[in-house]
């Protein structure tokens, strides 16, 4: 909590919605004010659509370069993910080429 008032150029956190929000209210109610706690980025990460520990490192990663290089990164469309069944017709119907199997697919 005390790195809050800080001058630390980034800050964030890890942790579900509901985590944030209690926090949050926690961090209000030991009188912190709003600009201070809005400069903690929850969640931390780049929405890429990572679900594995090791998916979310990479985006945690991703962040603290862009912040890191001063690049400032909008939260983008992430695609829902597709049931399994789905995914392997899919990749049935798009035949042998093992390149088109591991190519998203791209409206035209």
């Amino acid at each position: 909590q005390a790195v809050l008032r800080k001058p630390l150029r980034f800050l964030g956190m890890i942790g579900s919605i509901p985590k944030q929000r209690k926090f949050a209210l926690r961090l209000k109610a030991r009188g912190y004010e709003d600009d201070e706690i809005a400069r903690l980025h929850t969640p931390l990460g780049l929405p890429i659509g990572g679900s594995t520990p090791e998916e979310i490192a990479v985006s945690v990663l991703a962040q603290l370069i862009a912040v890191r290089r001063g690049v400032r990164v909008e939260a983008g469309w992430v695609p829902p993910r597709r049931p399994a069944a789905e995914a392997g017709a899919a990749a049935e119907t798009a035949g042998s080429d093992a390149s088109a199997q591991n190519e998203p697919e791209v409206a035209r």
